[in-house]
């Protein structure tokens, strides 16, 4: 077993030693405590609370950690074996920590199938959770799903291990779904870690205490919550968990989904009412507008971000599978009256004062108003703090928060100001490694920076904007994963950095057929369809087909058409000697242009430059098409101006660039939809409190007098250019002109072949690649990330490039709107009316996939 230390773990231990004559061998986790000793007293302990009697003599402990490859064991364990009972998991859920849940959720999964298959185990139980079936409603039945969405990082990993478990040809696999587990029903005791109602539980009584101390007289008004009072709130006894997991196990069922859930489930205002009134809180009064709520509820709805999901919607789950193997039908039954409810929850608090009698418990927590607000005004009252709202997490964004940040630090700390970032992914995306990420060389998520360590002290609302309302000064937010629910926000001060995409629709057919790289996962799943292109073709005995196959066009001659031509050149030039049909058919790359050169930007004043880039990608083998336009993708490929067909099956999109404007700003003065600025950034046609920069925004040049350019550099020069002037303002004083000039361009035509451009002195071959490498990691926003991605730069030579299928075969990416999706979002009437190809590929989430050779 693994996760023998955890909630349900322990008590799963104490009922297979009632239960059977087995040893239980435990896989634990080092820590500061030796394994052994820390699972005998966890033991101890909970079946001491759940009055258990069993002989912990038939338990033994091996150290080891499930997210090292073979769990890491640090001795052997003796096969063969009847079970592997796989319970360890990570129960964050916060965006920014999403490499550690998938490292321990997916990954540690994978390590201990292997280890199962070693062992000769004759089945694999994998507990994972019901509430995998994400945002989806409804009859959840007992088969693997694919979820419509996900409410959260953990959400999702337990949908890729699932995926993992279901399609193992090892050993035989079970997957066991429990829903929200809460104590023993005779005792009402928890032993291991406390979460889901107690998490809640926790949650609120941090907010009570704030209030007491910061409003006491807001104690007697209910709070206000985005919730349905008759949403079912699936709660489960621990003991009556391990009894139908043991039970299932020892059945002869064959099937391979089960539900772990109750049948008759409470209502969620009936949970909430006894909680509340334990933590001395009258019962919250249950709304749908989000503009009912005050600031005071908008606190609170933050500190439960993770528990709204399962306050809202209706999951019936079917227990078909479940109650066929135990042999009961009435088996989910488990009925919870209000006093059940409560002695539960009397339970939590009264084993927390017992164990620490001098303060209640208190986990981080949004600062509430210091008086209770009524509904936002137009400006900002001397009792709340400003707040400075920042439209997306790209460069502008981040950048002008790391201005401010500097700027007006302890008045951050103080609370007289707020930051808040409005952005569905929760993290930034660093464009300037895209070659990189695309040719295996810097792993997929290392030039992602979490918005929320990136960015300490702001605040993150995953959403976008549906409208910005000018005379208020509010922002409405559709937040993810609710499907449809919206907050509004009050700001100060507005920030619209919501990014460009690539303009699909000047060439007919390639929304459709295209692959765009615009989108966060676009260079790994490009490099997915090459390398499977590359398997069909070595597979194929159609020379016709294998040319098509072997054939990429990329269409643009810029600087991300010129990085992408070269790199997958380069990757197919690297498989050559591990594929016999990269040996026999040579691969094509065609890089078409409609202009007489490439790097236009770079022309007439850096010609060399532009002239090296054309000479590398003619070494390479790739064939430039100057003076051509494509007019029309299609399944054969991309067709030109002069009726000639590029036969391919794939067709890679370095377009110009197109922004979506935000509703709401559509009075505003635009030149080509980006909003027009003044000397200062501050959007012409406002009042002065709303500014832009990066694609979003058209700003002058403050010497040439043409636009800026839309590159990375920039976006960030008018993002710390923009966060200084909101400060100034803020402090009453002037901002200052835009007077940024320009430092330089960069270029990577492959490993050691960069073309830069520095205060106009040229550089080119291995030390422009290395001053490119270097520019683009100190101006990643995230120390951290910059490091992973340097380690990667240095450790390419050595091991060589990360050539792994990473994203779902065959499916193409979203041509959803702007470069950072979240950030604005499309109208409800709109959102059905997308291509066939990008509603499906949105509603499915990314499960990691074996390479495919």
């Amino acid at each position: 077993m693994t996760g023998g230390t955890g909630f349900v773990g322990l008590a799963l231990i104490l009922e297979l030693l009632r239960r059977t004559d087995d040893e239980v061998v435990c896989v634990v986790r080092p820590g500061t405590q030796d394994p052994d000793p820390r699972l005998r007293r966890l033991l101890a302990e909970a079946a001491s609370a759940y009055g258990r009697h069993v002989d912990l003599g038939r338990v033994r402990t091996v150290a080891g950690d499930v997210s090292r490859p073979g769990c890491g064991l640090a001795e052997p364990i003796r096969a063969p074996i009847a079970d592997f009972w796989h319970s360890a998991a990570s129960l964050r859920y916060e965006e920014s920590a999403a490499t550690e849940i998938f490292a321990t959720n997916v990954d540690g999964t994978r390590h201990a199938l292997d280890l199962a298959d070693r062992l000769g185990a004759a089945a694999f139980n994998y507990i994972s959770t019901a509430y995998v079936a994400g945002t989806r409603d409804g009859v959840i039945t007992e088969r693997l799903i694919t979820p419509d969405g996900s409410n959260n990082a953990y959400e999702r990993s337990k949908a890729a291990a699932e995926a993992l478990v279901h399609a193992h040809p090892g050993t035989a696999t079970r997957i066991l779904r429990p829903s929200i587990v809460v104590g023993d029903r005779g005792t009402r005791a928890v032993v291991g870690s406390y979460t889901g109602m107690y998490g809640f539980q926790r949650r609120l009584a941090t907010f009570a205490h704030t209030l007491s101390v910061r409003a006491p007289e807001r104690l007697s008004r209910p709070v206000r919550m985005l919730v349905d009072p008759a949403t079912p709130l699936n709660l489960v006894p621990v003991d009556a968990v391990v009894e139908q997991l043991v039970g299932i196990a020892t059945s002869a069922s064959a099937a391979r989904v089960f539900h772990l859930t109750n049948s008759t489930p409470p209502a969620a205002g009936a949970v909430l009412r006894q909680i509340f009134a334990l933590a001395g809180l009258p019962e919250p009064e249950y709304v749908t507008d989000p503009s009912q709520l005050d600031d005071t509820d908008r606190a609170f709805a933050r500190g439960i971000e993770f528990y709204r999901s399962y306050l809202v919607g209706e999951k019936l789950f079917d227990r078909t599978n479940s109650d066929r193997a135990l042999g009961r039908p009435d088996a989910g039954t488990m009925p919870f009256p209000d006093d059940e409810v409560a002695a539960y929850g009397r339970w939590y608090l009264e084993n927390v004062r017992r164990h620490r009698p001098s303060a209640r418990p208190r986990p981080a927590a949004p600062a509430l108003p210091a008086q209770p607000a009524a509904a936002p005004a137009a400006t900002p009252a001397p009792d709340r703090p400003a707040r400075i709202v920042l439209l997306g997490g790209g460069y502008t964004s981040v950048w002008a928060y790391k201005s401010l940040r500097r700027r007006l630090g302890r008045a951050l700390g103080r609370g007289d100001v707020e930051i808040v970032f409005v952005d569905p992914l929760g993290y930034h995306s660093f464009h300037g490694f895209t070659a990189e990420v695309l040719g295996g060389i810097i792993a997929e998520g290392h030039e992602r920076s979490p918005l929320r360590s990136t960015c300490p002290g702001a605040q993150l609302i995953r959403g976008s904007a549906q409208r910005v309302d000018l005379a208020r000064r509010e922002v409405a937010v559709a937040l993810a994963g609710t499907g449809g629910e919206t907050l509004t926000l009050r700001y100060d001060h507005l920030v619209i950095g919501c990014g460009s995409h690539d303009d699909l629709a000047r060439v007919e057919g390639f929304a459709e057929h295209g692959w765009s790289l615009k989108h966060p996962d676009g260079s790994a799943a490009v490099r997915e369809r090459l390398l499977a292109q590359v398997e069909l073709a070595e597979a194929s005995p159609d020379e016709r087909l294998r040319r098509e196959l072997l054939t990429v066009v990329v269409v643009g001659g810029g600087f991300t058409g010129v990085e992408m031509s070269a790199t997958i050149a380069e990757i197919l030039r690297g498989l050559r000697p591990r594929y016999r049909v990269l040996r026999e058919v040579e691969p094509r790359v065609h890089l078409v242009h409609g202009g007489p050169d490439l790097l236009p930007q770079l022309r007439p004043r850096f010609t060399r430059l532009a002239r090296y880039a054309h000479r590398q990608l003619v070494r390479s083998g790739v064939q430039v098409h100057l003076r051509a336009r494509v007019v029309r993708v299609d399944k054969d490929g991309a067709r030109l101006d002069d009726g000639s067909l590029l036969a391919s099956r794939l067709v890679v999109s370095t377009l110009g660039q197109a922004v979506a404007p935000v509703p709401g700003t559509e009075r505003l003065e635009s030149r080509l939809g980006r909003l027009v600025t003044d000397d200062h950034l501050r959007v012409r046609g406002a009042d002065g409190r709303v500014w832009s920069g990066g694609d979003h925004a058209h700003i002058v040049h403050p010497v040439k007098g043409e636009p800026c350019p839309a590159n990375a550099l920039w976006a960030i020069k008018h993002g710390v250019w923009i966060g200084a002037n909101v400060a100034a303002t803020l402090r009453g004083r002037a901002p200052r002109r835009f007077t940024y000039r320009g430092l330089g361009q960069a270029a990577s035509l492959g490993v050691g072949k960069g073309a830069v451009e520095l205060y106009g002195v040229q550089v080119t071959g291995w030390l422009g690649w290395l001053m490119r490498a270097g520019f683009f990691l100190w101006f990643m926003p995230s120390r951290r990330q910059a490091v992973r991605c340097l380690v990667d730069l240095l450790g390419a030579p050595v091991l060589g490039r990360r050539l792994t299928a990473l994203a779902p075969s065959g499916q193409p990416i979203p041509r959803r709107g702007p470069e950072r999706p979240a950030a604005v979002g499309r109208p409800p009437a709109e959102r059905d009316e997308l291509p066939p190809r990008q509603r499906e590929r949105g509603r499915r989430e990314r499960a990691p996939q074996p390479d495919p050779r």
